[in-house]
């Protein structure tokens, strides 16, 4: 099974922006592999915030997304994305979802169970907890899914904080397919590698994380999605700190085919990227024209030239 991994760059609240990336990543490739897999929220871009007050905005962003229903209807392989689903019974009006889309038609839909609402998250102000499985079958797979926050979640002590792994365990899948909005801090991609590789060995299962790259105001996504064997070791990676797409294949009864691995980023430079990442996206996406430095001569104003 070929599966192409996109992680892209996206402004939250540009559906047309944000729509025309995806759609041209599945012309360029859906008919060469059996599917593509975006990350969390990509179509609105994470995380909206306020913009969820205004009713217009699940409008649009639903429009857009029939747009891409249609387009599957021309390719061979199904494509996997995150949206905004609306809630149509008690709580909070809206679910942070995946969707499964093939021949024009939605076929599969899990919702996120473990909201964060800690450090710079506050999912739970507006996104219910799903309650709807998180396994589907494809072309004679058994594959599980996962929403960042999902597979952060395992704790042994808390029952429903392992609800959606422990689940996935109990169905005797293939390998998973985790989709994120997962933001960058020093040591975040190794501290994402210790506790994914944790989770799946204890779970027995491979997984592909896919994640988003660029700034959105003061959070910056640093990519660097990747591939892991049943034995927790990384068999492939993506860029990071720029947008990437790559192919992978999965055999039954033999896991992943190893790809390229990065090596671990050098201290002084992760910074680096990441502010250069940021102020570039932050620059661009709010559309100024220009920047004003003032410089008083001193070597925080040589740093901030320099950047």
């Amino acid at each position: 099974m070929k599966i192409v991994m996109a992680q892209l760059n996206y402004i939250v609240g540009d559906f047309q922006g944000n729509s025309e990336k995806i759609i041209s990543v599945i012309k360029e490739q859906g008919q060469n592999c059996d599917m593509i897999v975006f990350s969390e929220l990509c179509l609105s871009g994470y995380y909206p915030m306020d913009l969820l007050d205004r009713s217009d905005f699940i409008v649009e962003q639903n429009n857009y997304l029939q747009q891409i229903k249609d387009i599957t209807k021309d390719i061979k392989a199904a494509v996997v994305l995150g949206y905004i689903d609306e809630n149509i019974w008690s709580g909070k009006p809206y679910h942070n979802s995946l969707g499964l889309f093939q021949n024009g038609r939605q076929i599969f839909t899990y919702h996120k169970k473990l909201l964060p609402t800690y450090n710079i998250f506050d999912e739970a102000r507006y996104f219910e907890p799903g309650n709807l499985s998180p396994v589907f079958e494809y072309n004679g797979y058994r594959i599980g899914v996962l929403i960042c926050e999902d597979g952060w979640g395992d704790d042994s002590e808390n029952a429903y904080r392992m609800m959606p792994a422990r689940t996935i365990a109990k169905e005797n899948v293939d390998f998973v397919i985790s989709i994120n909005g997962s933001p960058s801090s020093v040591g975040k991609q190794q501290e994402r590698m210790e506790v994914f590789s944790n989770l799946v060995k204890d779970y027995n299962f491979p997984l592909v994380y896919v994640n988003q790259v660029g700034g959105n105001d003061e959070l910056i996504f640093d990519g660097n999605s990747f591939v892991m064997s049943f034995d927790g070791e990384c068999v492939a990676t993506l860029k990071e700190y720029a947008e990437d797409v790559q192919e992978i294949e999965f055999k039954k009864g033999a896991g992943f085919v190893k790809g390229d691995v990065n090596e671990d980023g050098e201290y002084y430079q992760i910074i680096l990227d990441q502010i250069l990442l940021g102020l570039r996206d932050y620059i661009k996406k709010c559309g100024f024209s220009g920047v004003v430095i003032g410089s008083s001569g001193g070597i925080d104003s040589a740093v901030t030239l320099a950047l």
